[in-house]
């Protein structure tokens, strides 16, 4: 995969490195990791420290950041005691339509939330192995570029276009 050589390729190389199938498993904590990403859309299936989610999302990167617009959320998190579930009322129809970014909406300092229910993360700086993305809540998001050698992933699948 593509190193993130400078602030230019911040969009392409957030789309790259999300790409594929992906599963992890940490033989210590015994957490799952499941995610299923395409250029448009993020899956996740997450057992970790006791809470269960499972979650479908809409994305778009741009070199500012990601908007995230969850559609799917399933977390019974007993940690915070958050007990989620939520379907978009018509998930096809949202899936369908693009995204469109307010850009406006990317602040490195603070997280976003649009009235009809985007998220932005704004991108805050990067290595060549890595992005950081200001989360919300106080969350910081790390996005690697993908290693073969990585002991907690025993599975990646590339994503492939039939485009």
């Amino acid at each position: 995969m593509a190193f993130a050589v400078d602030s230019s390729s911040i969009a392409d190389r957030l789309t790259e490195w999300r790409m594929g199938v992906t599963v992890g498993y940490d033989k210590e904590s015994k957490d799952i990791v499941v995610e299923a990403n395409t250029p448009s859309n993020m899956f996740i299936y997450y057992i970790l420290n006791g809470m269960y989610y499972l979650r479908a999302a809409r994305i778009k990167n741009v070199n500012e950041g990601t908007l995230f617009y969850q559609n799917i959320r399933v977390m019974k998190n007993p940690n915070t005691m958050e007990n989620t579930l939520y379907f978009s009322l018509d998930n096809k129809e949202e899936v369908l339509n693009d995204l469109k970014i307010n850009m406006d909406g990317f602040n490195p300092d603070a997280c976003y939330f649009d009235p009809n229910g985007g998220i932005y993360w704004s991108y805050v700086s990067h290595t060549p192995d890595q992005i950081i993305l200001n989360g919300c809540s106080g969350d910081t998001y790390y996005i690697n570029r993908r290693v073969a050698d990585d002991e907690n992933v025993f599975e990646w699948i590339g994503f492939t276009s039939d485009k």
